[in-house]
């Protein structure tokens, strides 16, 4: 009011009293201190959250901006799958999946590297990161188990793996297969069977996600069958030959002995039956158990014995001991003779064999396989005119036989032995009783060549590739013959289409010797 009042008068009278300005002033100053002390106060408050965060995040930002860029270098790296650089891409995974802690399925990409470069070290260390983190795919599961089932000393740590990758996996198919696999190993077919059947109810995929064929497991599911389940069983083998037609032979073989096994009221013989069919199909180990427990129902079963015996000695165990108590029960039981003999055969202990050979002859004296079995003992043994004698008293015994005939021939030709007259014989009688045999046709060549008929030899081998071009033995035959007259490209060609088309370990020996020998392959 007072200032108001002075507007219209000098500056000099409208002064405000000193002690009215200074007690102003006093006021205004105090009061504007206070307010920048507090709001010096607060600023530490606001900004120093702030200035934490942008310090951690120039320190974080680089290293996670490198992550980044470690991913990239590894994928690309890994551009071209035939000629990728597995070092660096595997070096570039672990430092990307180091840097990008949250991102934990880049240590399974670390893995598939080293597994890609065969670092199988490697490959575990970087999936047992995966697995702590809960980021293992089901197939690098399977891969993890696989690796201890092969190189840790620790035999349950492959099927530990197995399992805790089935619980987190429950419809996988390789996991719960690769489980069955160790209770094979193992030799508990129960559970076995069960994992087995719990691959069926999976996702039949392989890990690109594409369908894999089922045949194989559910021939294995009809094989654990066969014992406890024969009528699910040949369902199973039903459902294995529609699936995959290689299986076909093989199945008709199991069907034929639990058709057989279905017509025996004798529990121990219904699984020898069983067994024998196992054994066919090269099923040993199952063979083994199904004749161990035809032992068990029938104590007194010589034949069970004896089988378990020749079972025993295929999977590598003893066998002898079963073949005596077999013998305590029945020494004249023809099957533990002709197992007997045939042990003896391959430990080359022969004349043991030909005392059980000569007894089965005894026995069955109108059996011609006995007979051929005595024929090649006795040729081992050098006592050529008693060989000669068994061969022909088989051929005697079954005179349309070509296969009696061809072993005589045979014989004669291994062992130099009149070949200008019975060997010659023997395979012309032979190819008269089965004129399309590629097989007949082929044994007369080789008799001509034994004899230094030369063109005959050739003319019957290419006669018999005529009837099947793709008999190995016959292709060998002519190898050699081309060997012998000095021809060898024409050798070297017909050796290799030998080779190329045998599954006879026999063919497929002497064609080796004769490569590596004459062309150092």
């Amino acid at each position: 009011a007072q200032r108001l009042s002075c507007q219209s008068q000098s500056r000099q009278q409208c002064q405000l009293p000193r002690e009215v300005v200074e007690k102003a002033w006093a006021h205004y100053t105090r009061k504007e201190t206070v307010s920048v002390y507090n709001e010096r106060m607060k600023r530490p408050i606001v900004y120093i959250p702030a200035t934490l965060l942008l310090v951690i995040f120039l320190i974080i930002a680089p290293s996670v901006i490198m992550g980044y860029q470690n991913e990239r270098n590894a994928r690309a790296a890994l551009a071209n799958y035939e000629i990728g650089n597995y070092p660096a891409a595997a070096i570039n995974f672990e430092l990307a999946a180091r840097r990008l802690f949250w991102r934990p399925e880049l240590w399974d990409d670390v893995g598939d590297v080293y597994a890609m470069d065969q670092l199988w070290g490697g490959m575990a260390r970087a999936y047992e990161e995966a697995r702590v983190r809960n980021a293992l795919t089901a197939c690098n599961w399977n891969l993890l188990g696989a690796y201890y089932s092969i190189e840790e000393d620790n035999p349950g740590l492959a099927l530990r793996t197995w399992e805790e990758g089935l619980q987190q996996y429950p419809e996988n198919f390789f996991l719960a297969y690769a489980i069955s696999t160790e209770y094979k190993k193992r030799g508990d077919y129960t559970l076995e069977l069960k994992y087995l059947l719990d691959s069926l109810d999976g996702d039949m995929l392989d890990c690109n996600g594409l369908p894999i064929s089922a045949a194989k497991v559910h021939y294995r599911i009809s094989l654990l069958l066969m014992q406890d389940d024969p009528t699910r069983a040949l369902e199973e083998l039903n459902t294995t030959a529609r699936l995959d037609e290689e299986f076909a032979p093989v199945v008709e073989t199991l069907r034929t002995s639990l058709n057989l096994a279905s017509l025996e009221d004798d529990p121990a013989e219904k699984l020898i039956l069983i067994g024998r069919g196992l054994a066919l199909a090269e099923e040993w180990q199952l063979a083994a158990n199904a004749f161990d427990n035809a032992t068990q129902v029938d104590p007194e079963n010589a034949s069970a014995w004896a089988w378990l015996g020749e079972a025993k000695y295929q999977i590598g165990e003893d066998a002898l001991p079963f073949f005596e108590k077999a013998a305590s029960i029945n020494p004249n039981s023809q099957t533990l003779l002709s197992l007997r003999a045939l042990y003896w055969q391959r430990y080359g202990d022969f004349e043991t064999a030909l005392t059980d050979f000569e007894k089965l002859a005894v026995l069955e004296p109108e059996n011609p396989n006995w007979q051929i079995s005595l024929g090649a003992l006795y040729a081992v043994l050098n006592d050529l005119p008693a060989a000669l004698a068994a061969y022909e008293k088989a051929i005697e015994l079954a005179p349309t036989e070509p296969t009696y005939r061809e072993l005589l021939a045979l014989f004669s030709f291994d062992y130099q032995y009149d070949m200008a007259v019975t060997g010659l014989s023997a395979a012309r009688r032979a190819i008269i009783l089965a004129p399309e045999e590629a097989r007949y046709i082929d044994t007369l060549g080789l008799v001509y060549l034994g004899l230094d008929r030369d063109e005959d030899a050739e003319r019957q081998f290419l006669r018999a590739l005529e009837k099947d071009a793709e008999y190995a033995a016959a292709h060998l035959h002519l190898g050699m013959l081309y060997l012998k007259r000095g021809y060898p490209e024409l050798a070297y060609n017909s050796l290799l289409r030998a080779r190329e088309l045998t599954s006879d370990w026999r063919v497929l020996g002497e064609t080796k010797r004769l490569l590596d020998e004459y062309f150092q392959e």
